[in-house]
C-alpha cells in the first residue's frame, strides 16, 4: 500500500512530495525501478517491517 505526504526539503525549504509504501521484499526491485523510472534522483529509504496493523494491503504490483 502507499500513502501521499505533503513535505518540505529540509536544507532548501521547497516543497515536495513523499511517498511512503509498503511492499513485500519480492516487489522491491520492482518498485525501485518504477520510481526510478519517474524520477531518476528520487531519495529511497528501505526498511524491514516487522510487524503491519489496519489499513488496507491490495495484490502485488505488477
Amino acid at each position: 500500500g502507499t500513502t501521499k505526504l505533503k513535505g518540505k526539503g529540509g536544507y532548501s525549504d521547497e516543497d515536495t512530495e513523499v511517498i511512503y509504501a509498503v511492499v513485500t521484499r519480492l516487489e522491491v526491485t520492482k518498485l525501485k525501478s518504477i520510481v526510478f523510472n519517474i524520477d531518476h534522483n528520487a531519495f529511497i529509504t528501505i526498511m524491514d517491517t516487522h510487524e503491519t496493523r489496519g489499513g488496507k494491503f491490495k495484490n502485488a504490483i505488477h
